[in-house]
């Protein structure tokens, strides 16, 4: 009985882990949907365990849901558990069909995210949300975040690039080959930039840029990757 139990545990433990077994922060997901009075659906991961690098990410998460479901004064915006996120962007609904009743459209807003990486050493989770409120479209974007396994605070783009300079060069000759040649409809300067956006998956280092970072809405999103195998000479991890 015991040696069944124990192979329970490992099984649980399998399910929730992933990619890389060596990685100390284990994950599950937080699940919540509405469909009243606006839609509203959210899944992201939540490390499990209240240890500090678990409870960092889960911060740093809850934190990303309520500033994308949040609506009006930006320097208002405050961590809070998704479900009362989702309570406010209701609220705030409900505050928009009193002041507009003959209104025909319902709020909507999807916001998911997965790890794309983990390793001893960085955890990757892509975001991809979309939040209609009105006008023409809504507006879709994808946020990777990397943190720092061992404490679980993101790291920005300069701790994770140990040489900066040449990884530069590799990534603007990618964007030349992957975006410039393509003939992708870009705003007029079409010069070299690093993304807001870098993310990492098995296979290398993603590039992302979202709607008007480099071209217009009807552009989409931009995104290309290099393998580990052109700059993992070049980064810190």
């Amino acid at each position: 009985m015991k040696f069944k139990a124990l192979t329970i545990a490992l099984l649980v433990i399998l399910v929730f882990s992933c990619k890389n077994e060596n990685s100390s922060v284990v994950f599950s997901e937080i699940s919540e949907s509405v469909d009243d009075p606006s839609y509203v659906t959210i899944k992201i991961p939540f490390a499990e365990g209240d240890d500090e690098a678990s409870l960092q990410i889960n911060q740093t998460l809850e934190t990303f849901v309520s500033i994308i479901l949040h609506i009006g004064d930006p320097d208002q915006v405050y961590t809070m558990p998704v479900k009362e996120s989702i309570s406010d962007f209701n609220n705030e609904y409900a505050t928009f069909i009193t002041d507009f009743p003959d209104s025909p459209m319902k709020w909507e807003a999807d916001i998911e995210g997965e790890i794309s990486y983990q390793s001893p050493t960085l955890i990757c989770i892509s975001v991809d949300s979309y939040v209609f409120t009105g006008g023409a479209h809504g507006m879709s974007s994808i946020t990777f975040f990397n943190f720092d396994p061992q404490t679980g605070r993101p790291m920005e783009q300069n701790e994770l690039i140990s040489d900066q300079e040449n990884f530069k060069k590799v990534a603007e000759a990618y964007f030349q080959k992957e975006v410039i040649e393509t003939d992708k409809i870009l705003f007029e300067d079409t010069s070299f930039v690093m993304p807001e956006n870098m993310g990492f998956d098995d296979q290398g280092v993603i590039f992302l840029y979202n709607p008007y970072e480099i071209g217009p809405y009807a552009t989409g999103m931009i995104e290309f990757r290099i393998p580990y195998e052109e700059v993992k000479s070049f980064l810190a991890f």
